[in-house]
C-alpha cells in the first residue's frame, strides 16, 4: 500500500468517526467547564468593582485589564487579551517555554495534562476500533480504551521523560553553542539565523520521538503486545526500515493539520468591538477549530495504522 492510499483510507476512517468526534468534544468541554466558570467569576467580580469595566460595553479597555491583572492570581491570572483569536492556542505554550511554570501557567499545564491523559486513555480504543473496522458504542470504546490504558500510560511517561530531557539538557546546550558562535558577530541577521537554526535539531528530535511513539501505540494494538519496551524496539525497526514512507505520511498529515491552524489564524478575530451575534460566531468558530483538531488526530491514527499494517 502506498503512502497516499494509506492517507486516503485514514481520511475515510476519520470521516466515519462522527460519534467518536462528538464524544471526545464533549469530554474536552467537560475538562474546561469548571476552570471556565472560575475564570468567568473572577472577570465578573472585577467588572463589578471597576469603573473602567463600564467601558467594555463600548469596546476593550486596557485600563480595566491593568486593574484586573494587578489583583488576579492563580487560574484567574491566565486571562489576557492574547487569549483571543490564535492566541488562545499559542499563549499557554509561549508562557511555559519563555517564562517557565508560574502559578498561572501551572493551572493551564494541569488542564493540558488532563487533556493529554484523555487522549492516552482513548487512543487504544480508537486504534482497536479502526483495526477491527467496527462502529463502536460508547461502552465498547471505553472497554477497548481501558484494556490498553496501562500500557499507553507507561509509553506516555517514557515519552514525557524524553521531552523533558530535550527541554532541560539539549536546549541549554544549544543555547550555549549559539552564544559562542554569535559572541563576536556584529550583523544581527547572522545572530538571528543562528538562533533560528538551534530550533531545528530540537524540533527534529521531538518529532522523531512523537513518530516512534505513534507506531509503538499502533504495534501494541496490532500485535496485542504487553511489553511497551518490546513494542518500542519493534517500532524503531519498522520506522527505520521504511523511513521514507513513514516520514512522507507524517509530513502530509502535518501539512493537513497546519492548514486548519493557518485558516483559523486568518479568520479568528482579535480584541475588537463585537455584537452578540459576532461573539456567538466566534464561539462557534472556536468549537469548529477544536473539532478540526480532533479530526486531524483521528486521521493521524487511522492513516498510520493503515501504513503500519501494510509494512508488516
Amino acid at each position: 500500500m502506498s503512502v497516499f492510499e494509506s492517507l486516503q483510507r485514514g481520511i475515510r476512517l476519520a470521516n466515519r468517526s462522527k460519534r467518536i468526534i462528538v464524544w471526545i468534544l464533549l469530554a474536552s468541554l467537560s475538562l474546561v467547564a469548571v476552570p471556565t466558570l472560575i475564570l468567568s467569576a473572577a472577570v465578573e467580580d472585577s467588572l463589578g468593582k471597576s469603573e473602567a469595566g463600564q467601558q467594555l460595553a463600548e469596546g476593550y479597555s486596557d485600563r480595566w485589564f491593568q486593574e484586573y491583572n494587578e489583583q488576579a492570581s492563580g487560574l484567574a491570572a491566565t486571562f489576557s487579551p492574547t487569549l483571543t483569536g490564535i492566541g488562545a492556542v499559542l499563549d499557554g505554550y509561549d508562557g511555559i517555554v519563555s517564562e517557565g511554570v508560574s502559578t498561572g501557567s501551572l493551572a493551564v499545564l494541569g488542564i493540558g495534562l488532563a487533556y493529554s491523559l484523555l487522549w492516552v486513555f482513548l487512543a487504544g480504543g480508537i486504534l482497536t476500533v479502526y483495526h477491527e473496522g467496527i462502529g463502536p458504542s460508547f461502552a465498547q470504546l471505553l472497554t477497548f480504551s481501558s484494556e490498553y490504558f496501562g500500557r499507553f500510560l507507561r509509553l506516555f511517561i517514557l515519552t514525557g521523560i524524553t521531552y523533558l530531557f530535550l527541554y532541560r539538557t539539549l536546549a541549554p546546550g544549544l543555547d550555549w553553542l549559539v552564544d559562542e558562535l554569535s559572541r563576536e558577530v556584529i550583523d544581527e541577521r547572522i545572530a538571528f539565523a543562528w538562533t533560528f537554526l538551534k530550533w531545528i535539531p530540537l524540533l527534529g528530535v521531538a518529532l522523531a520521538t512523537n513518530l516512534v511513539a505513534d507506531y509503538t501505540k499502533i504495534l501494541l494494538v496490532l500485535e496485542r503486545r504487553r511489553s511497551v519496551l518490546l513494542a518500542l524496539l519493534r517500532a524503531l525497526r519498522l520506522v527505520w526500515s521504511s523511513l521514507g514512507r513513514v516520514v512522507l505520511l507524517y509530513a502530509l498529515l502535518f501539512l493537513i493539520g497546519s492548514l486548519g491552524f493557518f485558516l483559523y489564524w486568518l479568520i479568528a478575530p482579535g480584541v475588537s468591538d463585537s455584537s452578540w451575534i459576532e461573539v456567538l460566531g466566534v464561539l462557534v468558530l472556536g468549537q469548529l477549530f477544536i473539532v478540526w483538531r480532533i479530526w486531524v488526530r483521528l486521521t493521524f491514527y487511522a492513516s498510520q495504522l493503515e501504513l503500519c499494517r501494510s509494512l508488516r
